[in-house]
Order: structure tokens, then C-alpha cells, then sequence
């Protein structure tokens, strides 16, 4: 396991030129204009669209933020960073769902994918990332994986040479670099959340890009024997044989981290990746690992305690979190509380 600072940049590096990630800082941001936020988001809050321009691979985000605390429909005054937001990254297939609206995807009856609202609720900005795999799958594309994505991996495939999974965390640190850069933002706080898809994609990004500063993810899959990591639209050909996702997590140390397992991807069958991983952020922990019962889905219960961590970590010393229970506070409320090598670790 990598301690020197100096090694742990070399295998960043690695991981970078493995997956083809690349920072795009010089990527232009086309701003729509901001409007009161549609339902079912709270109307008091506030989105606006923000595309991508790169050529060929043109993304429209969407930033939503909370409004004032006299419910009027404005983003916080601008001013000293004191006064900025913390924000949250959120990747995930399609927009219309982390705001909960009808998703243009097939999805799974009852599946939460909600993400936006208490997000915002907890006062944290909001920047929604969609999966350019899915924005180019056309609304008559099958269900199934294979059929769905395999035409935009192959196409992607024979135009770029950059893994599909580089090249989406690279949409994703562009996001970030486009937060920096706002007056309402915080550019010392800025963490992601990620479920599925999103949740590789927020393992990745965190690894990858030391300017994020805490990242939940919920079913990631860690380890590269416990997911679809080799599907064409991930890494295919490219995943590497002599290394594993233990040494990827390890990168994010010593930022805050929270790995989400449901018993699919992430459970008991992948803790010794973990525990191994756990060993970067040493005795003064950081690796903290929340499981539940659920599968795959994410159950609200277990949204609601992502939310609450990713929040308390965003918020700062000595800041008022609005009634959002510090992560200290939310490890008392829940069964199985306890610790291992690298953090806390407890069952919801």
C-alpha cells in the first residue's frame, strides 16, 4: 500500500493515463438562465442549465440551489467565501431523475433516484451530471445494458482513445472545475454523490481529483470482480490485471470517504478490498462504510443518512448545519455502530 506522498502521485498518475482521464480546465460552460426551480423541487429554490461545450461532446447539466432564508427565490448573496455554499456533484444516467422527475430510461418500479431535494434541503448547491452514454441512447433504445449502451461504447470506441469510464470522470472533474468557479460556491467544499453508475464515477473522480473533499457512493462495486467494470461502456478491454480498486480507494485518503454497500455490489464479499484500502487513512480514520439489506436500490432511510454525512463533512468547522446531524451524530442513531482500521463502519 502506497504512504509517500510522492508514490501516491505516481500511481494517481497511473490510474489517469490507464483510464485516459483528462482535466479538460480550458473547457467552455454555456449558462442558461436562472429560473425558479419546477416541480417537484421546492419552487423557492432555484436551476439552471449549464452545458458542456466541448466539441462532439456537449452535456447539459443542471445547478439547483436553495433559496434565502426568507423563502425568496434567490440564490445566496454573493460575497467573502465565508458566506459561499458548499456543493455537491451528482452523476448519475439522466438529469430528470436526480431531480425527480419521469426519467427517460427504463428504471426499476419504486427505485429512489431522487437525489437532488435533500441535498438542497440540507443547504448544499446541487450540480447534476448526466451519463453521456445515455444522453446519446435515443428515447426507442431496448431496455437491456447491451442494447442501450453497446452502440455508443462502440462509437465511442472507434472515434476516441480514451476509456468510456475516463472519459465520463472527465466529465465529471469538469463539473467540479465549473463549481470553482462560481461566486456562490465554496471551491474548498465540494463533494460528490453517486449511486450505481454514479456511485464508479464518484469512486473515480474522488480518486483522481485531490480538489474533491468528501464523496459518497452507494454500490459502487469495489472491486473489479464484483461488478460490470469490463462492460464496453466501462473500461472493457482495458481493466487492469495486476491491480484492483483497493488501490484506487486508497487514493481518496486522507479526505472523508463513505462506501454504501446493499449486499450486490458491495457487501460482505468485497471487506477485505476495503479493510485493505482502509489502511491509507490509518488511526485517524476517514473510510467509514455504511451497509444495509436492501440490495442494489437505494432505500430512503439510507439517502437520507448519505445526505446527512455528506453535509456535516461540507460544512466546516464550527458551521451551522441547519438541524443536518454531524456525522458523529448520525453514527449514535443507527444499529451496529462501530470501527475498523481506516473509520467507522455501521449497519442501517
Amino acid at each position: 500500500m502506497v504512504c509517500d506522498a510522492s508514490l501516491v502521485d505516481e500511481v494517481r498518475e497511473w490510474w489517469v493515463d490507464r483510464l485516459g482521464v483528462d482535466g479538460r480546465r480550458d473547457v467552455p460552460w454555456r449558462p442558461g438562465p436562472e429560473r425558479a426551480a419546477g416541480k417537484p423541487l421546492d419552487p423557492r429554490w432555484t436551476e439552471q442549465e449549464v452545458t458542456l461545450g466541448a466539441p462532439g461532446d456537449e452535456l447539459t447539466c443542471v445547478i439547483v440551489r436553495p433559496s434565502e432564508a426568507d423563502g425568496a427565490v434567490a440564490r445566496p448573496a454573493l460575497g467573502p467565501a465565508p458566506a459561499r455554499r458548499p456543493a455537491v456533484v451528482v452523476p448519475f444516467y439522466d438529469v430528470e431523475s436526480v431531480l425527480g422527475r419521469p426519467s427517460p430510461r427504463p428504471t426499476t418500479p419504486g427505485a429512489l433516484h431522487a437525489f437532488a431535494a435533500p441535498l438542497v434541503e440540507a443547504g448544499l448547491v446541487v450540480m447534476v451530471v448526466p451519463w453521456w452514454f445515455e444522453t446519446v441512447a435515443g428515447t426507442d433504445a431496448p431496455a437491456d445494458l447491451d442494447g442501450r449502451y453497446g452502440p455508443a461504447a462502440a462509437r465511442h470506441a472507434a472515434t476516441r482513445a480514451d476509456t468510456p469510464l475516463g472519459r465520463s470522470v472527465s466529465d465529471v472533474i469538469a463539473a467540479v472545475d465549473h463549481l470553482r468557479t462560481l461566486d456562490d460556491v465554496d471551491p474548498g467544499r465540494i463533494g460528490l454523490l453517486g449511486h450505481s453508475l454514479g456511485g464508479k464515477l464518484t469512486l473515480v473522480t474522488a480518486a483522481l481529483d485531490p480538489r474533491v473533499a468528501a464523496a459518497a457512493a452507494h454500490e459502487p462495486g469495489v472491486g473489479f470482480a464484483h461488478s460490470n467494470w469490463a462492460a464496453p461502456w466501462y473500461l472493457g478491454e482495458h481493466v487492469p490485471k495486476d491491480r484492483d480498486l483497493d488501490e484506487l480507494l486508497g487514493l481518496v485518503a486522507p479526505r472523508p470517504f463513505l462506501l454504501v454497500g446493499g449486499g450486490s455490489s458491495d457487501g460482505a464479499h468485497n471487506r477485505d478490498l476495503l479493510a485493505q484500502a482502509a489502511a491509507r487513512w490509518g488511526e485517524g480514520g476517514g473510510l467509514d462504510v455504511l451497509t444495509h439489506d436492501g440490495g442494489h436500490p437505494v432505500p430512503p432511510h439510507v439517502l437520507a443518512a448519505c445526505v446527512a454525512w455528506l453535509a456535516g463533512h461540507l460544512a466546516g468547522p464550527g458551521a451551522d448545519t441547519g438541524g443536518t446531524p454531524r456525522p458523529e451524530q448520525l453514527v449514535s442513531t443507527l444499529p451496529g455502530a462501530g470501527t475498523t482500521a481506516g473509520g467507522r463502519a455501521w449497519h442501517a
